[in-house]
């Protein structure tokens, strides 16, 4: 799953909210700037997993969160949309 998380304004708390997810996988963290709050970031972090618990888990360490997308979860049948696909030319 993909998080966007924005984080409290304090020393360590990237730490903390990293802390929430000591058993998932992290394919990546990125921070981006929020445009117009000089000195403010938020984050991008790719997590494989898609456990409902490590989001309601993590949420309390963050300013806010929110889940962008989400790997497959093949035991339930869910399958990631795809976009249509069109026609080849001829």
């Amino acid at each position: 799953m993909i998080l966007l998380v924005e984080l409290h304004d304090r020393p360590g708390s990237l730490c903390r909210f990293l802390e929430t997810l000591i058993h998932v996988n992290l394919a990546r963290i990125e921070s981006r700037p929020v445009i117009g709050h000089p000195g403010t970031a938020f984050f991008l972090i790719d997590a494989e997993t898609d456990s409902v618990e490590v989001l309601s888990t993590a949420a309390w360490a963050a300013e806010q969160i929110q889940r962008l997308d989400a790997w497959p979860d093949t035991s339930s049948g869910w399958v990631v949309p795809m976009a249509p696909q069109t026609e080849a030319r001829q």
